[in-house]
């Protein structure tokens, strides 16, 4: 969730840098997203298992809605931060990766976990224990 919302403070600084120090910035950050994942034991990407989850939800404002009771402050930055990726880089509106997103974080806190999963999701044994 970290690696997700921080994207929104790289964006916003982006505009006042040089595009020297933009590069950088650029390098720091992906290599920062990169050395977690690795320190994560870089769990197997499915990216299929997203986009053959259920749409519980259909629109962004289903999913506000939705999250609005979950006092679990990680589901609203993350979806915060979904919903705005999807306005600045789904231009064509055609990409569903966003909502898709959006959308499997809010059923799995809301109908399923219930709070914020710390164990390493990503991880082939915790998706062993949600199935």
């Amino acid at each position: 969730m970290h690696i997700l919302t921080s994207q929104l403070s790289v964006r916003q600084l982006l505009p006042h840098l040089s595009p020297e120090a933009s590069v950088t910035l650029l390098k720091m950050h992906f290599a920062c997203v990169l050395l977690y994942y690795i320190s994560r034991g870089r769990p197997q990407l499915n990216p299929d298992r997203l986009s053959t989850y259920p749409m519980v939800y259909n629109t962004w404002d289903d999913i506000t809605n939705a999250i609005m009771e979950n006092t679990d402050v990680h589901l609203a930055k993350a979806v915060r931060a979904l919903k705005i990726a999807d306005a600045e880089y789904n231009t064509f509106g055609g990409d569903k990766f966003w909502i898709e997103s959006a959308n499997m974080i809010a059923d799995r806190m809301i109908h399923h976990e219930k709070e914020w999963d710390y164990s390493g999701l990503g991880y082939i044994s915790t998706w062993k224990n949600n199935e």
